[in-house]
C-alpha cells in the first residue's frame, strides 16, 4: 500500500505531550500520549545528568492513548521506551514554590521558597507600565526564607527567584499593596 520494496516493515508511533509552562515544585503534572505498534512501552525519567529510571506504569487504552501523572522534584526529561526503540524526549521544567507576604511592619515584604534553596537570589518586582520592574533584591537564608525592607508604593508586586539547583525560575502569586 505504501509502495515499499519489502513487506518486512513495521510502522510504529510513540508520542508524549504535556500542557502548560513550568510545573511548580510539589505539584503533579499529567503527561499524555499515544502508543501504536510497539510492545512493552514504559515511561522513563531522567533528572539533571542522572540515569534513565522508570517513572510510572502506563496503561494504554484500546486506541493506544494514555495519560500518566508524575510529580517531578526538579527539571526532568521524560521519554517512552519500548522493545523496538525510544520515543522523543520531553523536558518538563520545574520551578520552586514561591510565597510572598506583607509583614505586619510597614514597608516589609517577606516570603519562602520551597524546596529550601539557601542563598537563592530573590527579586521583588512591581508591575509598572505593562512590565515587571525589579525594585529590590535579596537572598534566601538557610531555611529558604527571605525578608526585606523597602519603600512600598501602591501597586502589584511579586517575588521572582532565579533558576538554579536543577530548577527553573520561580514566581510567586501577585500581591496587591494599597496606600497606607
Amino acid at each position: 500500500a505504501l509502495g515499499l520494496r519489502s513487506t518486512w516493515n513495521t510502522i510504529a508511533m510513540l508520542s508524549l505531550q504535556r500542557t502548560g509552562a513550568a510545573v511548580v515544585w510539589g505539584a503533579g503534572l499529567t503527561l499524555t500520549g499515544s502508543i501504536r505498534g510497539v510492545e512493552g512501552v514504559s515511561l522513563q525519567a531522567r533528572a539533571a545528568a542522572g540515569a534513565w529510571l522508570p517513572a510510572t506504569d502506563l496503561v494504554p487504552a484500546a486506541d493506544g492513548a494514555f495519560s500518566a501523572t508524575v510529580k517531578p522534584a526538579g527539571t526532568t526529561v521524560y521519554r517512552l521506551a519500548g522493545a523496538d526503540g525510544l520515543g522523543p524526549m520531553l523536558k518538563v521544567p520545574v520551578g520552586p514554590r514561591v510565597r510572598l507576604a506583607r509583614a505586619p511592619e510597614p514597608g516589609v515584604l517577606s516570603g519562602t521558597v520551597r524546596p529550601v534553596l539557601a542563598g537563592a537570589l530573590v527579586e521583588i518586582q512591581r508591575f509598572e507600565d505593562g512590565d515587571w520592574l525589579t525594585v529590590s533584591q535579596t537572598y534566601t537564608d538557610e531555611r529558604g526564607s527571605f525578608s526585606l525592607v523597602l519603600e512600598l508604593v501602591p501597586g502589584t508586586y511579586r517575588a521572582w527567584v532565579a533558576p538554579g539547583q536543577g530548577l527553573a525560575e520561580g514566581i510567586s502569586p501577585e500581591r496587591e499593596v494599597a496606600a497606607t
